[in-house]
């Protein structure tokens, strides 16, 4: 391999990497988008993205045109077609794109290859696998692997042009031949798509990272215990067996807070709010106040129904100290470690006993703080997970 000067990349993300986005797959772009340019690689960014139009981020020329109406089958894409004069004038070396189910279509990916632009695609979601972007089947139940006839029969919350017979066949098949590389945030996820037909040499596992000197422990917690969520409070993420597995302790006459932070608030987290007492909603905060929330707290609890991929909360959560409980599902298990306990999702008895536990145990809540600072600072310091990024994106630019 002969050695390059200085590496152009494309980003296409189909959020804003803003300072002010929420949401993981938004967080984990921007952190790379920082430490990239650090890096003195010469970064353009292109998006679909709804929110408000920015110009330039942090100096980087942003360019925008209005989302793809199908992400499978685009006959005639014009917008696309605005997207790739976008690319041509910027003439990257290698074309990395975030979350391409949302605004970007295979397509576009495809003509990417055409124009002799080496494609890597970084899944935050099980997309390629499920049209729910999470292996979940009606009523939330868990689904292990997708079929014909059980993608067939899985309608509810999924957009008619998207209940496609075989939609995942042809999404591998389309994948299998444009992109050069499948980024992956965990283990889990790379097997889910390997047992569903992806070759296993064109997956790479890089987990997501956080900052160590953002997120980090406090010097000391309130007085009053409390268990932390962060993250959208709807029914799939397990909010409300959380609140009741919480009410079961408040009724032992143990004395706790529940924070949830995040956003929307829907009325019926209201109403238990309301009737329960013990309940603090906070809403979207900004980004910047999240590790005092985290500080805070004695103990964050993940309590997903569906196989949550690798949500940066958790990661924040460990660089923060704090021990975790979260549901036996997805990439969970490969983040939390020996820095606190995983219950069967769903299940409100073991839940609160896990809580129950690190409630009355201080000296295990101290020596799992322990643990889940070092896990946050061995194995996910944005730093390290960055250079795995850039590791991959030089390689198939040199080839």
């Amino acid at each position: 391999m002969m050695k390059m000067s200085k590496l152009r990349l494309l980003i296409a993300c189909s959020f804003q990497p803003s300072p002010h986005s929420w949401g993981g797959g938004a967080i984990v772009a921007r952190q790379l988008i920082d430490f990239l340019v650090r890096s003195r690689v010469e970064v353009g960014i292109l998006t679909r993205t709804r929110e408000d139009r920015l110009n330039v981020l942090d100096g980087i020329a942003m360019r925008f045109a209005m989302a793809s109406l199908n992400e499978l089958l685009d006959v005639y894409d014009p917008w696309g077609e605005l997207l790739l004069k976008s690319v041509k004038d910027f003439a990257p070396d290698v074309a990395y794109i975030h979350n391409l189910h949302d605004g970007f279509s295979l397509r576009f990916v495809k003509k990417l290859r055409r124009m002799g632009i080496p494609c890597v695609a970084m899944f935050h979601d099980l997309w390629p696998l499920c049209a729910r972007y999470n292996l979940a089947e009606e009523g939330w139940k868990l689904c292990r692997a997708p079929s014909f006839i059980k993608c067939l029969r899985c309608r509810r919350d999924i957009p008619h042009q998207l209940r496609l017979p075989g939609r995942h066949v042809v999404i591998r098949e389309f994948l299998k031949r444009y992109l050069n590389k499948i980024v992956v945030p965990s283990r889990f996820a790379k097997k889910c798509l390997i047992n569903a037909g992806y070759p296993e040499e064109i997956i790479k596992v890089i987990p997501n990272g956080v900052d160590p000197g953002l997120f980090k422990p406090p010097s000391g917690k309130s007085k009053l215990f409390t268990v932390l969520y962060v993250g959208r409070p709807s029914y799939k993420k397990g909010v409300f067996h959380l609140i009741k597995a919480c009410a079961k302790l408040v009724r032992k006459k143990q004395e706790l807070e529940l924070m949830i932070v995040g956003g929307p608030i829907y009325e019926r987290l209201k109403i238990y709010a309301s009737k329960l007492g013990f309940i603090k909603l906070t809403g979207v905060l900004p980004y910047s106040n999240l590790p005092a929330m985290y500080q805070r707290a004695h103990v964050y609890v993940q309590p997903s129904l569906i196989h949550d991929n690798f949500p940066l909360t958790v990661l924040e959560a460990l660089a923060s100290a704090n021990p975790i409980i979260a549901a036996r599902v997805g990439g969970l298990r490969e983040q939390v470690g020996r820095a606190g306990f995983l219950v069967k999702p769903g299940d409100v008895n073991e839940l609160a006993n896990a809580i129950e536990i690190l409630y009355s145990n201080e000296d295990l809540r101290k020596r799992l703080a322990i643990e889940a600072r070092r896990r946050a600072e061995v194995f996910f310091d944005i730093k390290k997970t960055a250079k795995m990024h850039l590791r991959v994106l030089e390689e198939l630019a040199m080839t």
